[in-house]
C-alpha cells in the first residue's frame, strides 16, 4: 500500500505517502503522536523527503519544527501561507472573518507554495476553501485515494466541514466558511474518488457516493 494512516488520540491523522524518492508526509498531528508518525515512516525504509499541509490548524501543523531537517521540504498552499505568517487579513471576494485561534504557524518556513493542479510527486493539488481559507485536498494519481484533510470528516458518519457532528465537533467549530466548504465538497465528489482518507475518521471506499450524499444534507 502506498499510503498509511497514522492515528493519533483515537481522532487525528496524518498520512505517511511513499513516493520513489522517499516519504511525503500530509500533515504531522499534535506534538504528542510524534512517535507514530516517526515509527510509521521508518517502517517504509525510505526518507523522510516533504512534508505537505492541508491547513494550518494546530492538529494538522504542531509536529511541523520536530520534523523537519535539512533536505526535507515544507510545502503548503499558497493562500494557506499567509495565515501560517500570521497575516489574518482577507482576500478578493473573502468576507468572513478569520478565527485567529484556529491558527498555528510553525517557525518553520515553507520552501514551496502550490495551488490547485500542481503535483507534490503522486499528489494532484485541489484549493479546497472553507474549513480555512487555503485549504487544499489531494488526489493520488496512482489509486484515486481523497486526501481531503478538514474538507471532509469520516468521524462519526462523513459531514463536509462545517455540519455540526456531535461525537466530533470541532471541525465544525472552527471551519472559516460552511457554504464555501459545501461548494468544495461538491467538487471532490465530481473528481470520482476511489477511496476518502480525511484528518478525523476512518479510510472509506465508495469515496464518490458518500461524499455527494454528505453534501446534500450540508
Amino acid at each position: 500500500m502506498s499510503v498509511e494512516q497514522v492515528t493519533f488520540l483515537r481522532v487525528c491523522n496524518a498520512y505517511v505517502v511513499r513516493e520513489d524518492d522517499g516519504v511525503t508526509l500530509v500533515d504531522t498531528g499534535p506534538r504528542r503522536g510524534l512517535g507514530g508518525v516517526q515509527a510509521a515512516i521508518a517502517r517504509t525504509g525510505l526518507p523522510l523527503r516533504r512534508i505537505l499541509l492541508t491547513h494550518a490548524h494546530s492538529d494538522h501543523v504542531a509536529g511541523v519544527d520536530d520534523l523537519i531537517d535539512d533536505g526535507v521540504e515544507l510545502i503548503v498552499g499558497r493562500r494557506e501561507s499567509r495565515l501560517m505568517a500570521g497575516d489574518l487579513s482577507l482576500t478578493g471576494a473573502e468576507q468572513r472573518r478569520i478565527k485567529a485561534r484556529s491558527v498555528a504557524a510553525p517557525t518553520a518556513i515553507p520552501t514551496r507554495l502550490v495551488s490547485d493542479g500542481d503535483l507534490v510527486g503522486s499528489l494532484q493539488v485541489f484549493d479546497t476553501p472553507g474549513h480555512s481559507p487555503g485549504h487544499i485536498s489531494l488526489i493520488d494519481t496512482r489509486d484515486g485515494l481523497l486526501i481531503a484533510g478538514d474538507a471532509l470528516t469520516t468521524l462519526g458518519r462523513v459531514a463536509v466541514s462545517g455540519d455540526l457532528i456531535w461525537r466530533w465537533p470541532f471541525p465544525a467549530l472552527l471551519t472559516w466558511d460552511k457554504e464555501a466548504a459545501r461548494q468544495s465538497a461538491a467538487r471532490l465528489a465530481e473528481l470520482a474518488p476511489t477511496r476518502l482518507a480525511t484528518g478525523h475518521g476512518p479510510i472509506l471506499d465508495d469515496a464518490a457516493a458518500a461524499i455527494r450524499a454528505a453534501v446534500d444534507r450540508a
